[in-house]
């Protein structure tokens, strides 16, 4: 799978990466989940740069596309048989998330920055 993420501050863009991932996931679910947890930590490194500055930032927002994906990072590690290997390591969002650090939101995929870094870029998008 293919990570794209943005970090926006305003209106702007102020990183931007798009990677393949380390892992091989077995769907999409999980391999947005190792997205976000990976950029997570991008995400937390921006507020404490700002915070050292001494900017103001209100809280970190995560936008995802994969609905079931925002399920699984707001209720934990299921028991489910389909998602039962996935690595405890990428469900710390979980715990962010229950602490008020993050707010994940749904956001449909034409409107995130991120996923024209995770696909060919056709000209009707361009």
């Amino acid at each position: 799978s293919h990570t794209g993420a943005c970090i926006s501050l305003g209106r702007g863009s102020t990183h931007a990466t798009s990677t393949k991932q380390r892992i091989v996931t077995k769907a999409s679910t999980e391999a947005e989940l190792v997205a976000a947890s990976d950029m997570y930590g991008q995400g937390i490194w921006t507020v404490k740069l700002l915070e050292s500055i001494g900017a103001k930032v209100k809280g970190l927002i995560l936008e995802q596309d994969n609905m079931s994906t925002i399920a699984m990072m707001k209720n934990g590690r299921p028991n489910s048989s389909r998602s039962r290997h996935i690595s405890i390591r990428y469900f710390f969002i979980h715990d962010k998330i229950k602490a008020k650090e993050v707010e994940v939101i749904h956001r449909p995929s034409q409107e995130l920055a991120a996923d024209i870094l995770t696909k060919p870029l056709t000209t009707e998008r361009f």
